[in-house]
């Protein structure tokens, strides 16, 4: 295993070091993880770590707090649980979110489970793909109960469109869906060849889209895409009489007891598995009407949000200080106290510990920045944006979001 320093993009068998201990990063296939899994994924927690669990907007398990002794032992009980590839330079590059529901929601109209093991397969044995940054990722969006509105990244296929995105800014409207994901990979090639960028968006500052498709072999329409922002879906069940139940926590953090007890309820009211969604939460199949009640009840006594109009679902906190050393404030202690004064509906609210934007790399309506200890004041932007006010304490941040 090799240890990198912080600003690596993690995974298992490359972890990041963080101001509570070292942080590994699961990328389960089709974002999947069983009952069983998870329970032994807590108990890992537990035991080795500090017992805090985060899901990330990339569709990814974070386990927190690893003394640096612990990584290999670590890495091998998860790779045993078949959870992640054996190779880290494989394990890196294979970055791929697909709709949470895949082989459990009847409404999609793919079966998206080959096209994402022949996106695999390449990853893991096109020697093309090898130069592939370790942040370049694929999106696999059947639609369905949960489709992956929103979610871009640097190649998307939307199966139930016939259509490829290119970086969000960009489609390829295809001829035969059966190439899709051949043509996929081939657009992977292409961008590996350059070996300038870590993302495929600023080689398309660059380059020409056509160009670009071009060198990837491909002759497709190309048009330009809008950029309309879309919210994530709210927490509770979705679908009719038999479909998923979407579990969130605040800032997409929740414990090992946590896990333990969703496990539990995956078991008890669902298919016993947990699925992991870009929005920083975990959908559970299979889920009858009759039931809705009672599992939402045990979510809740596992720490997980119910109420739909909650604050809390309209903020989002990086760890902030304490667990990340870029950060000299504690985001989400204020974070709590901002949802008490927001109104339950009303605009997104981002706290970042530093302007790097870890949690939110997006412009929202209040973005609070963390700097030597105090905050900066952004709005309508993202964390790296020129503040509109400096140098504010944690109480004038509070008078600010009482008054607005």
């Amino acid at each position: 295993m090799s240890s990198l320093v912080k600003g690596w993009c993690p995974s298992l068998l490359r972890p990041m070091q963080a101001a509570d201990g070292w942080l590994l990063r699961l990328k389960p296939h089709l974002g999947l993880l069983t009952a069983e899994q998870a329970d032994e994924i807590a108990a890992l927690s537990e035991t080795l770590g500090n017992g805090q669990l985060e899901l990330t907007q990339r569709a990814g398990l974070q386990i927190r707090g690893l003394p640096e002794e612990t990584l290999d032992a670590a890495a091998k009980s998860l790779i045993a649980l078949g959870l992640a590839h054996p190779d880290p330079a494989v394990e890196a590059r294979r970055n791929i979110i697909v709709s949470p529901l895949a082989g459990a929601d009847e409404t999609l109209k793919s079966n998206i489970e080959p096209i994402v093991k022949h996106i695999e397969r390449n990853l893991e044995s096109d020697p093309n793909l090898q130069e592939l940054p370790d942040k370049f990722g694929f999106v696999v969006d059947s639609g369905g109960v949960l489709p992956l509105h929103g979610i871009s990244a640097d190649i998307v296929l939307r199966c139930s469109l016939g259509r490829i995105e290119l970086a969000g800014r960009y489609a390829l409207q295809l001829k035969r869906q059966s190439d899709q994901a051949q043509i996929a990979i081939e657009l992977a090639k292409a961008f590996a060849k350059s070996r300038r960028h870590r993302r495929l968006a600023a080689l398309l500052m660059e380059m020409p889209v056509t160009a670009f498709v071009e060198s990837a072999g491909i002759d497709c329409a190309v048009q330009e895409l809008s950029d309309a922002p879309v919210e994530p879906p709210a927490p509770g069940f979705h679908g009719e009489s038999k479909s998923a139940f979407l579990a969130v926590w605040p800032f997409g953090a929740l414990t090992a007891g946590n896990l333990h007890a969703t496990a539990k309820a995956a078991r008890r009211y669902g298919d016993g598995k947990l699925r992991i969604t870009p929005w920083r939460a975990l959908a559970i199949a299979g889920i009858s009407s009759e039931d809705v009640e009672a599992l939402a009840g045990s979510l809740a006594d596992a720490g997980a949000l119910t109420d739909r109009n909650n604050p809390l679902l309209r903020i989002e906190a990086c760890p902030g200080h304490g667990a990340c050393a870029e950060a000299s404030v504690n985001t989400r202690a204020l974070a709590y106290r901002l949802a008490e004064l927001i109104s339950r509906e009303g605009k997104r609210l981002h706290l970042s510990g530093c302007s790097k934007g870890c949690a939110y790399p997006r412009p929202a309506s209040l973005t609070l920045v963390g700097n030597k200890g105090a905050w900066a004041v952004v709005r309508d932007g993202r964390a790296d944006a020129l503040p509109q006010q400096e140098r504010l304490s944690e109480q004038e941040v509070l008078d600010l979001a009482r008054h607005a």
